[in-house]
């Protein structure tokens, strides 16, 4: 019934003949109270198409909270379908997806919230102890794959999956064994931890990527510190798209030295027409702002709460500026001292009274969080420096019964977990601390409706 269900016709394309893809829904077998939105559906159509073109891969940068996964699980259920036997005769092969630690059940998790059946998906977590039950069984193979060019695992094995989750770090120790597989998808989320050109992790990705059928490769920050990164996660999914990295920093000059805004805007435009971004019939590159499908989203209110500095947070800022530290580390220090007078020596001693007193930025979140209590509703909190978020945890759990710990690298990825999993999971009101950097991985915190950066 699936196959009878897809429509699929040929298009005459002006440069050539192109495949073209209709989406009927019903073909996911979605929850009922579940659906895609209208942006949704244009993206797992986009997916679909650019699989039956025959294009290398994509890179799908949606914004933050628009549902990259979802979309990505409903390529998925397509490609398992319909899709494959479209393009190839042979069996369908598995499906490999790379993530974070922190993001190994996301898939499966989400599968649960979407699908009617999740077990359609075939999801296996190939990490930690499971890796051993995939090892040769006649292996007399020893050092790492990286230093003796021989892959440890059993690929029949492997093939044996239907869609296989592994981490980055699991792909890189294995490489030999993951890249002799042509993976009937790589999908690669928050794959900026790849971003860097001359890292281990983006030699062994695009080396997996160059057996693999199909790519989707999702973040959605593709650009976070230079234009490299961009053109190292695109040439993995697309490669020369953008040409040789010599000959992308000849053609986007603007990019990589300083210019007129009149140059950086034209650059801008050659790139967008050349990655075909914004393009949902045969574009490469493809994401969406909040803003941008703002009509199917619940209204987003925002606030802006200002404050005020104790003079003794304003005389020591002063002094900063008149020491004899370097530049950064001024910034830092009065980044700091601006929070709270305490991060410049955090004692261990120093109790709840002591860290509110005449600070203005705690006597507002402490009537803002007062607030969300009265409505019953959930509430994150997102701040910087270690000291200051497990001050800030603390006084939530001392004042409201809580026992959470906050989000940051001091917890272990099965920790995060646990302390993830009973906010989600808890009836009511509850308020936890995160950092803007552990929080930033694709976490799916949609039980709060309240979010307050509280060092911005």
């Amino acid at each position: 019934t699936s196959h009878s269900s897809l429509l699929y016709e040929e298009m005459s394309d002006i440069k050539k003949e192109k495949n073209r893809f209709l989406l009927d829904v019903n073909v996911l077998n979605l929850k009922r109270n579940k659906k895609l939105f209208d942006y949704q559906e244009q993206c797992v159509t986009w997916l679909a198409n650019c699989f039956l073109n025959s294009y290398s891969g994509v890179l799908l940068a949606d914004d933050m909270g628009l549902g990259k996964t979802f979309q990505a699980m409903c390529f998925i259920r397509l490609l398992r379908n319909c899709l494959w036997n479209k393009r190839f005769a042979n069996e369908l092969e598995p499906v490999l997806i790379v993530v974070p630690p922190i993001l190994l059940d996301n898939f499966e998790e989400q599968a649960e919230v979407f699908f009617e059946d999740p077990r359609e998906f075939g999801f296996f977590i190939l990490h930690g102890k499971k890796i051993k039950d995939f090892y040769k069984e006649e292996l007399d193979i020893k050092g790492k794959e990286i230093k003796t060019g021989k892959s440890l695992l059993d690929d029949t094995k492997l093939r044996s999956k239907g869609c296989i989750v592994t981490t980055y770090e699991t792909l890189c120790i294995y490489e030999h064994s993951f890249a002799k597989i042509p993976w009937s998808l790589l999908l690669c989320d928050e794959v900026q931890k790849a971003k860097s050109i001359n890292t281990n992790v983006s030699r062994v990705l695009k080396a997996v990527a160059s057996k693999s059928n199909f790519k989707i490769l999702m973040s959605g920050t593709p650009i976070e510190n230079s234009m490299y990164e961009f053109w190292n996660i695109v040439d993995t999914c697309t490669p020369g798209l953008l040409g040789a990295l010599v000959d992308f920093k000849r053609e986007y000059k603007s990019f990589f030295k300083e210019t007129s805004e009149k140059e950086k805007q034209e650059d801008f435009g050659k790139l967008v027409a050349n990655i075909g971004f914004g393009d949902f019939e045969n574009g490469f590159v493809n994401g969406r702002l909040k803003e941008d499908v703002g009509k199917n989203l619940p209204e987003k209110i925002e606030q802006d709460i200002s404050f005020d500095l104790e003079g003794e947070t304003i005389e020591a800022i002063k002094k900063i500026k008149n020491s004899s530290d370097k530049g950064l580390s001024k910034v830092r220090q009065i980044k700091q001292v601006s929070i709270h007078k305490f991060l410049l020596n955090p004692s261990v001693g120093q109790s709840n009274a002591n860290w509110f007193k005449d600070n203005n930025r705690l006597d507002k979140l402490q009537k803002l969080i007062s607030s969300i209590k009265s409505k019953d509703e959930k509430v994150l909190i997102f701040c910087e420096f270690h000291p200051y978020q497990d001050f800030v945890q603390n006084f939530i759990n001392q004042e409201y019964g809580f026992d959470y710990k906050p989000i940051n690298s001091n917890l272990d990825e099965l920790k995060k977990k646990s302390v993830l999993s009973r906010f989600q999971k808890s009836d009511g009101f509850g308020a936890l601390v995160l950092s803007p950097r552990c929080a930033g991985m694709g976490l799916n915190l949609q039980e709060a409706n309240h979010v307050i950066h509280l060092t911005r």
